[in-house]
Parts: C-alpha cells; sequence; structure tokens
C-alpha cells in the first residue's frame, strides 16, 4: 500500500472555517479541495488531521473508487460530527491502492467436505447412525445451518442432507434402519407427543408423513422390522407397536393397539428379521451382525461385545479412557451415543463430543478406526487460529490441528483441552475454548490467547500436546453467563464477595460492569479465591464479543472514578493491582454525541494501541498514552445493530461485532492492519492508526452466490494473521469449515 500525506495551506483553510463560522448568517459556504494523484485504478482513503496534535477532524473518504490520475476532494470544513473545525492548521492523509482482494485456497477441517455451507449441524454433534441401504445415516437432533440428517457414502462422502430446526421433537430422536427409499425417524416432542419424519436416501426430498392414533411416549429406543415399527416407551415400560404404510404420495405410521410389556426401556436393535431386546438398564445402543450384540453403554468408552444368544461377554473393542488431552487418538472414544453396521459390514459410531465433532467408521476384522470423519463447524464458525511461524499449525474446534493442503494433510493432531473434565460442585475450572486463537512466543516459550467474552491467556506445552492456563481477563458477570449462571464458580463469588462485602451477595452473577483478572498463582491449573483481583465496582471490563488480545501482554479500558483510563496487564504476573496504578487517563476531544464505555469489545494490538470498535455513532482509536487519536462513524454496531443497518453502501461501517487479527502494515510497521468481522459476513479492514482502507466479501443481503465471495451472516468465529514463512496475510472465516484466503493488496 502507497501512502501520501499532504498539508493543506492555512490561508485556504482559515479562510474556509471563516465562511463557515458565517454560514448561519449568510448561507454561504466556501470549499476546500484535496488534491491527490491516483498512479492507477484503485481506491483512495483521506483524512483530516489536526496539524498540531495529529488527532482526527474528519474521515473524508473511506475506501471509495477513483480512476487513475488526477482527482480533487472538497471538505467543507466540518468535523466528523458535524460541528465546525476550529481555525488552524491540518493535515490530509491519502492512502491509495489498488484495492484488496483474495485468493481463496479451501475450506479445512471440515469432515473432508468442500462446501461454502457447513456439511452437519452447527449446534449439536451427530448423536444417532442408522443404516440406510448401501449409505449409512448420521443425525443429531436439530440444526440452525447446515444438515442435521446426513446421508454418507461407505467412504464418509456427504451424499444429501438435510436440516431440521427448533420446532420438531427434540426431547429424543431415533433414525429407523432402512434399505428402501426412504429413511425415517420418530422423535418425542414436548409433552410426550410422537412425531414422525421421513427424508429421501439418494434424492433430496422430505417424505410427507403422518401418524395415526399416536400414543404418548417416552422415547428410548425403536427399530423397524419389516413394516412393523417397535417403540421403546418408558410410559409404562412398553414396547407400542406401530405399522407402516407406504403409500404413492405418503408414509402413515399407526399404532396398531399392541403394546407389549417390557422389562427395561431402552434401545432396540435387529438381527436377521427378529427383534432385539435391552437385557440390562445401562445401555446406550445396540446393533447385530448376524452372531454377535455389539452396545454403547453408559460411563464407558468401548463397544461392548457379546454373544447374541447367551449375552455372555466376548470382548471390547477401542481404547479405554473415554475424554483426554494431549496427541490425537483415533481409537478412543468420547461419550459414544450410537453404533449401526452397514450394507458392507463396516460398523459407524457417533460420539456425543465437539472438539472436534466427529463420527467414524471400525473395520470388523482388526477393530480399529479405519475412517473418521472429523470436524463440522459449531455455530458461528468459532474456535480457529493460526500459528504465524508455521502456518500448517492451526486451533481448530478448540483442537490442535494439522493442515498442509501441498501435502494433502488435514487432521488433528491433539486435544488441547479435556472438554469433558467435570466442573465438580466449585466450577474452579478456567475457560477451555475461545471464538478466536492467537499464537504468541515469548522467552523461548509458546503461548496461545484465547479471544472470547473473557480473555484467556495459555502456554502451550510442547510435549503434553496440551494448553496450560495462565490467566483469565473478564467480568463475574459474563464468565457467569459462560459457565450457565445457573452455575457458581465458588472462588470467584467468594473472592466477590470478599472484595465488595456490603453488595448483594449475588451480584456477582450479572456483574458485567466490574474488571476481573485471575491468574494461576499456584500453578495447580484451578481457581482459587485468593488468586482473583477485581477493579473497584462499575469500573467496566470488556463484555459481549470481548477483548482481543494480540500478544501476552495486553491493553484494557476501565472507569476509574468516572474517569476513563487504559491499563496494561503483563505477564508474568499479571497484576492487576500494578495495572490500575499506571493508570493512563484518556485525553482528546471526544466528537459531539458520543462518549467513552469501558463495558465495551476492544482491540488491544501488537504496540498498545487500542481500539473500541463497537462502539456508537463513533468507533474510537486510542494511542498508547490515552490520546484519542482517531474516530470513524459506526452507527449500526453488533448483531442487533446490523438488523436495523440500511443495505450496504461503500465505505460505510455496519454491524461490526469484534476484530479477528491485525498483520503488519507501512513499509517500517509503523502501524497495523486490523480485520473487523461484520454480522453480514463482510470484513472491514482498517489500520491502528485510523486509516479505513477496504472491505471485502458479500452483504449476505444481497449476495449473488453461496460461494467463496459470501462469508455468510452470523459468522461467529474466524482469525486474521500474518504468515512469517510465506510472508502473506491469511485471514479464516466461517461458512463450510474453515475458509482460508490469502489477502491481497496490503504490501
Amino acid at each position: 500500500m502507497e501512502a501520501k500525506r499532504d498539508r493543506m495551506a492555512a490561508s485556504a483553510l482559515c479562510a474556509m472555517l471563516l465562511a463557515v463560522a458565517g454560514c448561519g448568517n449568510t448561507g454561504q459556504r466556501e470549499g476546500i479541495f484535496v488534491t491527490f494523484d491516483m498512479p492507477y485504478d484503485g481506491k483512495a482513503t483521506i483524512v483530516i488531521d489536526d496539524a498540531e496534535s495529529g488527532c482526527r477532524v474528519r474521515n473524508l473518504v473511506n475506501g471509495l473508487r477513483f480512476g487513475k490520475g488526477r482527482h480533487e476532494v472538497e471538505w467543507d470544513g466540518r468535523a466528523e460530527d458535524g460541528t465546525g473545525a476550529k481555525a488552524g492548521r491540518y493535515r490530509a492523509r491519502i492512502a491509495t491502492h489498488r484495492a484488496l482482494g483474495y485468493d481463496y485456497k479451501s475450506s479445512f477441517a471440515a469432515g473432508g467436505e468442500k462446501l461454502f455451507g457447513g456439511f452437519g449441524p452447527n449446534h449439536l454433534p451427530c448423536e444417532m447412525v442408522a443404516p440406510a441401504g448401501k449409505r449409512i445415516v448420521a443425525a443429531a437432533l436439530f440444526t440452525e445451518g447446515g444438515n442435521s440428517t446426513l446421508v454418507l457414502s461407505h467412504d464418509g462422502k456427504l451424499v444429501n442432507g438435510y436440516g431440521d430446526g427448533w420446532n420438531l421433537g427434540n426431547k429424543a430422536c431415533v433414525y429407523l434402519p432402512s434399505d428402501g427409499e426412504w429413511i425415517y425417524s420418530v422423535r418425542e416432542a414436548d409433552g410426550n407427543r410422537l412425531e414422525f419424519h421421513g427424508y429421501g436416501v439418494e434424492r433430496r426430498e422430505r417424505r410427507h408423513c403422518e401418524i395415526e392414533n399416536a400414543r404418548p411416549v417416552e422415547l428410548k429406543g425403536a427399530t423397524k422390522i419389516g413394516n412393523k415399527v417397535y417403540i421403546s416407551n418408558a410410559l409404562g415400560g412398553a414396547l407400542d407397536v406401530y405399522e407402516l404404510r407406504e403409500e404413492e404420495w405418503r408414509s402413515v405410521l399407526a399404532f396398531s393397539g399392541e403394546s407389549i410389556p417390557c422389562g427395561i426401556a431402552g434401545p432396540l436393535a435387529e438381527n436377521g428379521g427378529e427383534l432385539v431386546l435391552p437385557f440390562k438398564e445401562n445401555l446406550v445402543s445396540m446393533a447385530c451382525d448376524g452372531k454377535s450384540l455389539y452396545t454403547l453403554e453408559r460411563g464407558s468408552s468401548l463397544i461392548h461385545v457379546y454373544d447374541l444368544a447367551t449375552k455372555k461377554p466376548l470382548r471390547t473393542i477401542g481404547e479405554d479412557g473415554g475424554s483426554y488431552t494431549g496427541p490425537w487418538r483415533k481409537n478412543r472414544l468420547v461419550d459414544p451415543r450410537s453404533l449401526a453396521f452397514d450394507s458392507e459390514g463396516s460398523r459407524w459410531v457417533a460420539e456425543y463430543r465437539y472438539n472436534p465433532k466427529r463420527i467414524t467408521r471400525w473395520n470388523v476384522v482388526s477393530g480399529e478406526c479405519d475412517y473418521e470423519k472429523t470436524g463440522g463447524e459449531k455455530y458461528g464458525s468459532p474456535g480457529c487460529g493460526m500459528d504465524g511461524e508455521d502456518p500448517s499449525r492451526w486451533i481448530a474446534h478448540d483442537a490442535e490441528w494439522r493442515y498442509d493442503p501441498a501435502k494433502g494433510v488435514d487432521r488433528p493432531l491433539a486435544l488441547l483441552f479435556d472438554e469433558k473434565a467435570g466442573q465438580g460442585e466449585l466450577f474452579d475450572l478456567p475457560p477451555r475454548q475461545a471464538r478466536t486463537y492467537k499464537f504468541a512466543r515469548r522467552d523461548g516459550k509458546t503461548f496461545v490467547i484465547g479471544n472470547d467474552g473473557a480473555t484467556t491467556v495459555w502456554e502451550y506445552l510442547e510435549d503434553e500436546h496440551r494448553l496450560k492456563p495462565l490467566m483469565m481477563q473478564g467480568t463475574p458477570g459474563f464468565y457467569s453467563h459462560m459457565i450457565d449462571r445457573r452455575n457458581t464458580c465458588v472462588p470467584m463469588r467468594d473472592a466477590y464477595r470478599r472484595r465488595f462485602p456490603g453488595s448483594d451477595p449475588e451480584r456477582f452473577r450479572h456483574d458485567e460492569e466490574t474488571l476481573m483478572v485471575w491468574r494461576d498463582a499456584d500453578g495447580d491449573e484451578r481457581m482459587q479465591a485468593e488468586e482473583f483481583e477485581f477493579a473497584p465496582q462499575g469500573s467496566g471490563g470488556t463484555g459481549g464479543w470481548g477483548l482481543f488480545a494480540s500478544d501476552i501482554d495486553f491493553t484494557c479500558l476501565v472507569n476509574l472514578d468516572g474517569e476513563y483510563a487504559l491499563i496494561d496487564l503483563e505477564y508474568p504476573d499479571y497484576s492487576l493491582a500494578k495495572a490500575l496504578a499506571g493508570a493512563r487517563r484518556l485525553k482528546g476531544r471526544v466528537p459531539a454525541g458520543s462518549s467513552v464505555a469501558a463495558r465495551t469489545e476492544g482491540f488491544s494490538a501488537h504496540d498498545r494501541r487500542y481500539i473500541a470498535p463497537c462502539l456508537s455513532p463513533y468507533m474510537f482509536g486510542f494511542e498508547r498514552d490515552g490520546t484519542l487519536a482517531w474516530h470513524m462513524k459506526n452507527p449500526f454496531p453488533g448483531v442487533h445493530g446490523s438488523q436495523a443497518a440500511p443495505l450496504p453502501s461503500p465505505g460505510e461501517l455496519q454491524g461490526v461485532l469484534f476484530a479477528l487479527g491485525s498483520v503488519p502494515g507501512g513499509r517500517r510497521g509503523e502501524y497495523e492492519v486490523v480485520a473487523m468481522k461484520n454480522n453480514h459476513g463482510r470484513i472491514f479492514f482498517i489500520t491502528t492508526d485510523g486509516l479505513y482502507i477496504d472491505e471485502l466479501f458479500s452483504d449476505c443481503r444481497v449476495a449473488a452466490a453461496n460461494d467463496e465471495t459470501c462469508i455468510g451472516g452470523e459468522s461467529f468465529g474466524g482469525s486474521f494473521e500474518y504468515d512469517r514463512r510465506g510472508g502473506r496475510a491469511v485471514l479464516t472465516s466461517g461458512g463450510g469449515g474453515y475458509r482460508w484466503y490469502d489477502i491481497l493488496g496490503l504490501d
């Protein structure tokens, strides 16, 4: 990017200011013109700064297109807030470039699929599998995007899919085995109501399904044998027998009037046309191969094999132990929920896990997992970040991932967190996930910063392939929200009550206006009350999407006795008391009609400049000493703001959610270029010294196609990082796993 700095003639400015000052009486205004040369067709940004203080007066042009040649842009002498600029000397800063672009590489960590939408459910993991002729069906209860019902080939490729929303029966669901053109599910809805749904196996078509004379149900299992459907109903402990009629245009499930007493309400299976009933209470799922019975059982991570006739235990399959941290273990199941055999005799297993979601296929001879479909985004595609020192090393789905497209590598390497580790009564485990991850290095060590509603710093333990928590910054109220306010982080509660003894004892659960810092002083990776520090009540603290920290030392915005200030939290002690003692009070003119707020999202740059991206009506940028250096109109921030925004206009901020990260800018690295995420899929690129450079990607409200040009709405993840090996800016964002884009034009 080329940058040119011009100083406007003081005489012209003064003349203009005098004319503006008299505008109310004369109705006349004399314009001041900024003249610049475009060396090529491209885009330009022009800002007016106070020549003495360097602070922003007006954002005159924000990344608009200009043809090659000389151009003249008029400034009416007004500041950004519409007030008249005072008489004095001003500087016009002009940045020109050919316009940013991107090179879309691929999506990754997406179960081997290359789609521009999620292949699987974006809320729950798939927890059901069922045979469907030569296909296998994997399913979740519901989704808001992607598919909750997946039809997969034997090699795991997505053949067909359907998305079922919140409005279906989601208390329990079982998919019935099928060898025809339709796959059916029975569901328990609120009020113990039974539902019946059908889906095309090969062609994408929903079947019209009806249910007749359904009994109230507490669904525990179901299977289909011929035209009979058996439903294990815990209400009364019976097997309800239904008849399935497949007519030309509909399928009908009708209660036959028969209910068979059954001692155990649980999963059902079919073997050669015979019904197989549960034989003990702790069964989760059952499947048969003609000779043996295979089960999943509560409290076990193994596949258990029994003699079908005698129910004598024969062997177990898989690696014992359940959830874990450290190097990836393909044969270790984590909370398995369902298993089934496909037509080729392979076993399929669905697990109730998120980091990452996984569906596996197992070889019946070796007993080994021979295929795993890993990935499947969470809502908004959070949980991602690239190591700038090694662009093949990622965190994806909150797990360590290796993605090297040149070598065809796209797989998990390690589980960084034990997602199933119990919080216990104290709820004293630090955060185990984040929206965006940032790698950092110091003193020969590798660190990972988790940016979310709470900002967390971990040390990456190379030998163990896991993250060790060091500190967390946030507010007690928002952290309570993260763990569900019905739960109580006892050490945090006790520390809060000790710090503020006169407060309502339950105030901590909702206090999102008091800055809090936890640091693991004793190194046991759990929270103790004495490890918490709090700023004064009402001091603020990043809320909502939280603070993006670019390094393990970072800056926060606080309110101290009614005055706003910047403070620095620094490795290794992260002392809040020390940070407050070194507070730098904010200075500079705040535009008319606006105010600073400490309880808002933030971005702390490498050079400790600080941006408040979600303040309205202006986004603010501060120098390290607390000077308000620049501001930019920002009338529609956040999810709800975006919903009120008009259709997009070039150079106008809308729906800003948070920063994705930054890359070095300028020939000498004198600023950083920050990528700001928009709720409708646009990405804004802004420098830390306040230049709106450009935007990329379509607004989902007007997108022409669902392809690499459209990230989509409510994409709540992604990252922006500089690849130091390749010398390139890499952006990832949601939509069909994580998409890799090289951002062009920043050099």
